[in-house]
């Protein structure tokens, strides 16, 4: 398996800690679709087979300055049965 990184902010003006925090509900619609989106954005720029999500291993959160997510993904190649991991 190979591991691909992701990490996103949105723009919500949220203020808080400069910490990480330990993702509690890794099943939660809205983590889900950040993770989705993530995928989406590497098969954009990605110059080899287009990733699929599987399932999201670990993630981490902050509020500083909006949300921030940090997340560990699972992902397929399709075309080659390969598994990453992020």
């Amino acid at each position: 398996m190979t591991t691909v990184a992701v990490i996103l902010s949105t723009t919500n003006a949220t203020f808080g800690g400069w910490e990480w925090e330990p993702i509690k509900n890794l099943k939660d619609e809205h983590v889900k679709e950040i993770a989705e989106y993530a995928v989406e954005a590497y098969n954009m720029i990605s110059n080899s087979f287009p990733i699929q999500l599987v399932k999201i291993e670990k993630g981490k959160i902050r509020y500083a300055g909006g949300t921030n997510y940090k997340l560990v993904v699972a992902a397929v190649v399709p075309e080659t049965g390969n598994m990453l991991h992020s």
